[in-house]
């Protein structure tokens, strides 16, 4: 192998390794994108035990509110269920951790509140972009632009927000299971 193409392929490799986690869904990252060549590996990384604490949240899903969610399914036919801001966390279990110290593991069956691609949130350490921008617009492809941010980074069904001590909204703490 020639000599420069050794430093190349050793320049790539450097910038490969140094790709920062969970930043490639990311709309302002401009780095390159390392994907598990594990066929069995989870397409969303595991964070179970790591506790998403004091975030806004709201109900939805209600009679007044009942619409069709992206898993395909009623809200009003299910009685307990969730929404995070990314596609994927669909179909997978949280646990929510009520303002009244109640737990319950729910399916998550709808993308929202606010924003669809918040993968930064969901499956890093950022805050929600819709806590970040509550009152704004958030200025972020993904999110709604048409009305401000209400600061809400999980929704939860009307059954389960009872059961957790929300009414209409509230904080509560959550993790993947």
């Amino acid at each position: 192998m020639r000599p420069a193409l050794v430093v190349l392929f050793f320049a790539a490799l450097a910038v490969l390794l140094s790709a920062a986690p969970g930043t490639c869904d990311d709309p302002t990252f401009k780095g390159i994108c390392v994907v598990a060549s594990d066929p069995g590996a989870s397409s969303a990384p595991s964070l179970e035990g790591d506790w998403k604490q004091h975030v806004v949240t709201t109900e939805f899903g209600c009679s007044s509110d009942a619409q069709t969610m992206a898993s395909g399914i009623y809200s009003t036919a299910r009685t307990y269920y969730a929404a995070l801001p990314t596609r994927r966390a669909l179909n997978r279990n949280i646990q929510v951790r009520g303002p009244n110290g109640k737990v319950l593991t729910l399916p998550v069956l709808d993308v929202g509140p606010f924003c669809v691609r918040d993968e930064s949130y969901v499956f890093g350490s950022a805050r929600p972009l819709a806590e970040i921008y509550r009152g704004q617009i958030v200025p972020v492809a993904g999110c709604n632009r048409k009305y401000r941010a209400t600061g809400a980074g999980l929704d939860v069904s009307c059954q389960a927000a009872r059961e957790l001590g929300i009414s209409g909204k509230g904080y509560a703490d959550w993790r993947f299971v």
